[in-house]
C-alpha cells in the first residue's frame, strides 16, 4: 500500500483496483497483456479517439504500450462493460478511453488535463515512498 503521504495527495477513490473486472476474474490472456507495461493502450486502426489518446500521452512524456484491440475486445468488454476503443490501463487498473470511462473522473484527456493520470501512475509506481 502507498504511504500516508501518497494517500493524502491521491484520494483512495482515485486509485482504481488493479486487475479488477465488473463481473469476476480477469481473462488470463488479457491480464498478461495488461501486466506487460505500466500503461497499456488498446487501439483500433483508424480510430480518431485512439490517435488523440496516443498523441496526448506522447505529448505528456508518458511511455505506453500499444496493443491492437480486436483480439481482446470480448475480454475487455466483459471486464469493463465497454467495447469501445481506446481502452487504457495504468498498472492493471482501467482508467477509461480517450474522453471518458465507467466513472465520471476517467478518460485520458481529462485525466491528463487535471493531473489525475500522472498522480495514479506515480502512486502506482511508488511502493515505499
Amino acid at each position: 500500500l502507498a504511504s500516508p503521504q501518497v494517500k493524502a495527495s491521491v484520494p483512495r477513490a482515485l486509485l482504481p483496483q488493479a486487475f479488477h473486472c465488473v463481473d469476476g476474474p480477469m481473462d488470463s490472456d488479457l491480464r498478461k497483456v495488461i501486466e506487460s507495461d505500466s500503461v497499456v493502450l488498446f487501439f483500433k486502426d483508424g480510430c480518431s479517439y485512439c490517435s488523440a489518446a496516443e498523441e496526448a500521452l506522447t505529448r505528456n512524456n508518458i511511455a505506453f504500450k500499444l496493443v491492437a484491440i480486436d483480439a481482446y475486445r470480448p475480454a475487455l468488454t466483459a471486464c469493463t462493460g465497454r467495447s469501445s476503443a481506446p481502452s487504457v490501463w495504468i498498472h492493471g487498473a482501467y482508467v477509461g478511453g480517450c474522453n471518458d470511462g465507467t466513472r465520471a473522473w476517467q478518460g485520458v484527456l481529462p485525466m491528463l488535463a487535471n493531473g489525475k493520470f500522472q498522480k495514479i501512475l506515480k502512486a502506482s509506481e511508488c511502493k515505499n515512498c
